[in-house]
């Protein structure tokens, strides 16, 4: 019983920091280009309360926004999920056409040489997630996005098409 409450509290924890690390960077990149919360907001077309809350480190962007507020701030996904320091990524410049993001992961795990099964191992998600992200059912959350680009040893940016 306590190995389970010991994987629910790490995963907390790691979402958590994912969601602090992604704050600072919005933070950071708010003020740098003169940012209001309701542009902002208007921009990613969610309620400006859902800017406060990513402020506050409360929560993170799904990967849509991810994707855009990258695009907006000229930075790099890894950049804004704490992946990369700030001072080295400003400037970031993204392709202009993206392909969808279970082209680009099926294509790194097949010249990664990684079967789903072992990503499920790696990863220690399901099996139904993981064939969802392949199948463009679904898109992983800011933590997933982090989770398997660790496990895939690459950055956030080639599994969202970006470089």
């Amino acid at each position: 019983m306590s190995n389970i409450v010991n994987t629910q509290e790490s995963a907390r924890s790691s979402t958590s920091s994912i969601n602090e690390k992604f704050a600072i960077a919005l933070d950071y990149f708010m003020k740098t280009e003169k940012y209001g919360a309701r542009e902002l907001a208007k921009k990613c077309d969610v309620n400006v309360s859902a800017i406060y809350k990513w402020k506050r480190g409360d929560a993170c962007p799904g990967f849509r926004n991810l994707v855009l507020l990258a695009d907006e701030f000229g930075c790099s996904m890894d950049c804004l999920i704490g992946r990369e320091p700030i001072d080295n990524d400003y400037g970031f410049t993204a392709k202009t056409s993206l392909k969808p993001f279970c082209d680009n992961f099926n294509e790194i795990l097949s010249e990664k040489g990684i079967t789903e099964y072992r990503l499920v191992k790696m990863m220690g998600v399901s099996r139904t997630k993981i064939a969802s992200w392949r199948k463009g059912r679904s898109l992983p959350d800011a933590k997933g996005l982090c989770d398997l680009a660790d496990a895939l040893d690459v950055s956030a940016d080639s599994l969202a098409g970006r470089i």
